[in-house]
C-alpha cells in the first residue's frame, strides 16, 4: 500500500450500505465469520457497542465493590492520626528519651499522635515500663 493512498468514501454510496474503498482495495459491508455466518458491519458495530456498554457497567460495579473500606483504626485516627501505624526506630528512641525525662503517657500520646494505650504498650515492648504498670 502506498503512503499517498487515502481512505475515501465513494460519492455513489447508498445510505444503508456505504462502500468504503482504499483506492484499489474495496472494503465489503458484510463479513463472513469463521462459522460461515454472514453479518452486516452495522450489526457487528451494534454488537460491539453493546458489549462495550456491558463491560463498562461491569467495571463500574467492580470499582464500587472494591472501594477501600475503612480499616479498624479509621475512627480512632480522627483524634490520633498515627494509631496502629508502625513505629520507626527514631520514634522508639524519642519515646524512650521523653518517657525517662518524666513526661506523662497522655502527653506523649498527644505528641506522637497515638492513643495512651498505644504508648503504654510500646513502652512495655521497649522495656521502659512493666506490663503491670
Amino acid at each position: 500500500m502506498q503512503p499517498e493512498q487515502a481512505l475515501n468514501v465513494r460519492d455513489d454510496w447508498r445510505p444503508s450500505h456505504p462502500v468504503v474503498t482504499l483506492e484499489m482495495y474495496p472494503v465489503r459491508t458484510s463479513l463472513v465469520t469463521r462459522k460461515g455466518v454472514d453479518m452486516n458491519v452495522d450489526e457487528t458495530l451494534v454488537k460491539i457497542d453493546c458489549l462495550c456498554s456491558r463491560l463498562e457497567d461491569v467495571l463500574a460495579e467492580l470499582r464500587r465493590v472494591t472501594e477501600k473500606k475503612p480499616g479498624p483504626y479509621a475512627k480512632v485516627r480522627e483524634t490520633h492520626p498515627n494509631a496502629g501505624k508502625p513505629w520507626s526506630n527514631a520514634d522508639d528512641e524519642e519515646l524512650r528519651r521523653l518517657f525517662t525525662t518524666g513526661n506523662a503517657v497522655e502527653d506523649l500520646a498527644m505528641l506522637f499522635g497515638r492513643t495512651p494505650n498505644g504508648i503504654r504498650v510500646r513502652l512495655e515492648r521497649l522495656g521502659s515500663i512493666d506490663s503491670a504498670a
